[in-house]
């Protein structure tokens, strides 16, 4: 595995990138289909890229937040909604596909027609050697690695607990999928709960690192994609890890704001102020 960049080589790095302007020592612009999102290198060695766009109802933003690649997601940030997707500067030969399938994803998140379809991607499919060979890198005891007929689950823990994070190679993808259900069902579609629930899901994708919040069926899914070239075991404990925990987190305030309707309908409340009172204040400015 190649070494973290820093410094100057970190900057020599992402300035031979498709598309990106460094603005300053931590900041920069990634062109996206005659748009720009901005780029900030956070003191962890995060990327983190954003682009504000036109909201869209929470369900339907989940639902196209599934079918985007790595972990693209639509997001509610500072009020604002917004396009996001991160990356680690773990080396750099992973930085350019990287880059380009972030920029493929914005992009078809953003199409006038709504298809929001997976990035084409012709390369071959990851084969069962080639996922073994990254999960061998995990060296994670045998019973936490553990091979199902749909290909592994990685039994993360937390706080003592285990939190299984299902792995599987993606059909007509060069690339793996990890995920892990937050909830089994969601609030039927027009309902107040169903309306919280999209909204809060949408925030935390706001918050989230390196995974997304989708609407996967009826299913509301923790995720992320990881193209071949980050089939290695560092990425996966990553980004595994990262599924389980984000799972934790939302898994609990989902459930509150889908079984109980007058919890749900005091948090929309609270959130229609808090959009009234930015509009307001920005017209009197």
């Amino acid at each position: 595995m190649e070494a973290t960049l820093h410094g100057e080589d970190t900057r020599r790095a992402l300035a031979k990138l498709d598309g990106v302007d460094l603005t300053g020592p931590y900041t920069g612009l990634l062109s996206v289909a005659g748009r720009t999102a901005d780029m900030l290198l956070e003191a962890d060695d995060t990327i983190r890229l954003a682009m504000p766009v036109s909201p869209l109802d929470g369900y339907t933003a989940l639902v196209a937040n599934h079918h985007l690649p790595g972990n693209v997601r639509f997001a509610i940030h500072r009020r604002s909604s917004q396009l996001v997707a991160d990356t680690q500067l773990d080396g750099r030969r992973h930085l350019k596909k990287t880059f380009s399938l972030i920029a493929t994803g914005f992009g078809l998140a953003q199409r006038s027609d709504g298809d929001h379809g997976k990035a084409d991607d012709a390369e071959k499919e990851v084969t069962p050697d080639r996922l073994q060979q990254a999960v061998d890198e995990l060296k994670w005891e045998d019973q936490a690695v553990v091979q199902q007929d749909y290909g592994w689950e990685l039994r993360v823990r937390i706080a003592g607990e285990v939190a299984p994070v299902r792995l599987e190679s993606v059909s007509g993808s060069a690339g793996v999928r990890l995920h892990r259900v937050v909830s089994e069902s969601l609030p039927d579609e027009g309902s107040i709960p169903a309306a919280a629930v999209g909204d809060l899901a949408l925030r935390l994708n706001g918050r989230l690192r390196q995974v997304h919040l989708a609407r996967a069926g009826e299913q509301l899914v923790c995720e992320a994609r990881l193209h071949d070239g980050l089939l290695q075991g560092s990425w996966l404990s990553m980004t595994a890890q990262a599924v389980a925990v984000a799972c934790r987190h939302a898994g609990l305030l989902v459930r509150v704001l889908a079984e109980h309707g007058e919890i749900a309908e005091t948090y929309m409340g609270m959130f229609d102020s808090c959009v009234q009172e930015t509009v307001l204040c920005g017209a009197a400015n």
